[in-house]
């Protein structure tokens, strides 16, 4: 018996171990995406931002720099759904709510 919650309680220490890795590799990720974006490498930042949600599904932030992009390369299709995204995570996320109340006034 003790066996058994011994390697239960290693499974679940390696699956936090693991989550929170992960979590930290999608933030360097997407920090590696701001990068491209801030100098205004479109094609690189879309890449990493899109990689840094495979690893966290969850990083709002990563959607609406998305939204970012998308708006840059003139896809205000896309736009409008990476936004809808990013909210739908964190709906109180003042920067993705800005631009979507911006992107409505355009219409």
């Amino acid at each position: 018996h003790q066996f058994v919650k011994g390697k239960q309680g290693v499974d679940e220490l390696f699956e936090k171990i693991q989550t929170n890795w992960l979590a930290g590799y999608a933030d360097a990720t997407h920090n590696l995406a701001n990068s491209y974006l801030q100098i205004g490498n479109l094609e690189e930042a879309e890449q990493y931002f899109l990689e840094a949600l495979e690893y966290n599904p969850d990083l709002y932030q990563s959607y609406y720099s998305l939204a970012l992009v998308s708006y840059k390369q003139g896809n205000l299709e896309q736009t409008r759904k990476y936004l809808e995204r990013s909210l739908s995570i964190n709906p109180s996320y003042a920067p993705a709510r800005q631009a979507e109340q911006a992107l409505q006034n355009q219409d």
